[in-house]
């Protein structure tokens, strides 16, 4: 008597496991294209945004100019961010009063701030709602 052959396809383990590898590979690449495609541009602009607000108020305090109220140095220091100046530690009455603060942070037009102290130190830098 022949044996009958079974048909069954029995999946080796290799084939399993190429078949999971190649699944979250997948799983990697997608999120990896969306970040790419949904991410802020503006973002891109926060170190350049933060040099060159450092830059800006030490051009201010070169010419003499005092920093104490805490004012506003640009409203647009790179696309949708804002250089301001704030105490440290942060004095909230001086601070977030709306003549020693950017405009177009007060405003809404402005999205992200990079604030410093009265000396250019780099406070923080971020979304407007973050940091208030």
């Amino acid at each position: 008597m022949k044996k009958k052959k079974n048909n069954v396809k029995i999946y080796k383990p290799s084939k399993i496991s190429l078949y999971l590898y190649m699944v979250i590979l997948g799983i990697i690449l997608g999120f990896g294209i969306l970040n790419i495609i949904f991410r802020d541009p503006t973002l891109d602009y926060q170190e350049d945004a933060e040099k060159k607000c450092v830059e800006l108020c030490r051009a201010e305090l070169s010419r003499g100019n005092l920093l104490e109220t805490g004012p506003c140095l640009s409203e647009e220091i790179m696309p949708d961010w804002a250089c301001d100046v704030v105490h440290s530690p942060r004095v909230s009455f001086l601070d977030d009063h709306k003549d020693n603060m950017c405009k177009n942070i007060s405003s809404g037009k402005t999205k992200y701030i990079v604030e410093v102290t009265q000396t250019c130190a780099l406070v923080k830098s971020g979304e407007v709602s973050i940091i208030k």
